[in-house]
């Protein structure tokens, strides 16, 4: 186990895209740690705020940047050890004892490895089960429609960008989910739904004109449903990703419902299966070696997909970022996806009980401009389809 060190720095001035760009081609060192480094930085006092009220009582903003190793965490334990270092800070300041338990218990992830050899063996048993599999996941591999519509942007030094969060009512995200409740499918699959129908639009303004478009999108499964239940969480990284090609109508907001309900019906096939380690064994048939990481990303992946989509928001969740002297207004997931096989990333999460909307784009794939059209698309896909509840 690495030993306990803290890498923490205050650092001076107002952009913190030095800092975050510093913070993410710095190695970590597993063995000896630390896995996560802190940036603090002051902001101007007049610095926007998500939330006005806040500000009003609490004027002083700071922005902490917290590099994570993605080996070591995935956005479960991030968001959990958000909330636990905002505790943290909240009781420090009020003169309060710092609970010094630890907060959960890492596991390896055995589980997946023992389903992954299951259905391997499976596999190899049944040809003709493993040909339509393979035939399956090699569907999905496709120029993405971004690229296709807009052409590859030429960058010397790729990186990965961050737009501005988009901010979402939470009474039109719950009323969302109770649509979709009532009709038995997931807020997950509603959001995907909202993405490919986006991305439509996007394109087909863009000049690429189909009756039907194929759309491949990655997500990531949180393999601790198939451990048994714990009393603490669990923490490590237990992200595993399945793929969902989906053929997408050029008018899909006119049969928007009847989509999602086919849409939701393939996803939860693949979670019921446990396609997530399906897709795993797959990938090595593929290509042998392709478990070795260093190997795998020492120079971009061919783009495949059209992109990923991470979704960590629950409506029944407990608000986070509210501390009584220590309050989250905001927060920017940061994740290089610039050698990745897919262009863009979706992340949907939550701050003090309200719903965000982050999209991250490879400067090497598309430009700032297309990034900004599918962001804003898809507020609009989102409000009018809400519209219509």
């Amino acid at each position: 186990m690495p030993t306990r060190r803290l890498d923490f720095k205050s650092v001076s001035g107002d952009d913190p895209e030095k800092h975050i760009s510093d913070l993410c081609s710095s190695s970590f060192d597993i063995h000896n740690g630390p896995l996560w480094k802190v940036r603090l930085m002051t902001s101007p006092p007049d610095a926007p705020c998500h939330f006005p009220e806040v500000k009003e009582k609490f004027p002083y903003q700071q922005k902490l940047l917290l590099s994570l190793h993605h080996a070591a965490n995935d956005g479960r334990v991030m968001m959990l050890l958000v909330e636990s270092l905002l505790t943290i800070l909240d009781h420090l300041l009020q003169g309060l004892c710092v609970d010094r338990q630890q907060v959960g218990v890492l596991r390896d992830g055995i589980e997946a490895r023992e389903e992954e050899h299951r259905i391997k063996t499976a596999l190899e048993n049944d040809p003709v089960r493993l040909k339509a599999a393979l035939r399956e996941l090699e569907l999905a591999n496709h120029v993405p429609l971004l690229v296709e519509a807009f052409g590859a942007v030429s960058e010397g030094s790729p990186s990965s960008h961050v737009l501005p969060s988009v901010q979402f009512d939470a009474d039109v995200i719950k009323g969302i989910d109770h649509k979709c409740r009532s009709l038995g499918v997931s807020s997950n699959a509603f959001m995907t739904a909202v993405l490919n129908t986006a991305l439509v639009e996007v394109v087909r303004e863009a000049g690429l004109r189909r009756s039907s478009y194929l759309i491949s999108s990655i997500h990531p499964v949180d393999s601790r449903r198939l451990m048994g239940k714990t009393s603490k969480p669990v923490l490590g990284y237990h992200g595993m990703p399945v793929t969902q090609t989906t053929a997408t109508p050029h008018n899909v907001k006119d049969h928007f419902w009847g989509y999602l309900k086919h849409l939701n019906t393939e996803l939860r096939r693949k979670l019921k299966g446990n396609h997530m380690c399906e897709e795993r064994i797959l990938h090595v048939m593929l290509r042998p070696g392709s478990n070795n990481l260093e190997t795998r990303y020492a120079k971009p992946l061919p783009l495949s997909y059209d992109y990923m989509f991470s979704n960590v928001y629950s409506p029944f969740s407990s608000p986070t970022g509210i501390g009584t002297l220590v309050h989250i207004t905001s927060l920017c997931i940061h994740v290089a996806i610039h050698k990745q096989a897919y262009p863009v990333l979706f992340g949907f999460f939550s701050v003090r009980d309200k719903p965000f909307l982050e999209i991250i784009h490879s400067t090497a794939t598309i430009s700032k401009k297309v990034a900004h059209r599918l962001l804003n698309r898809t507020v609009v896909v989102l409000h009018d389809i809400s519209r219509a509840l």
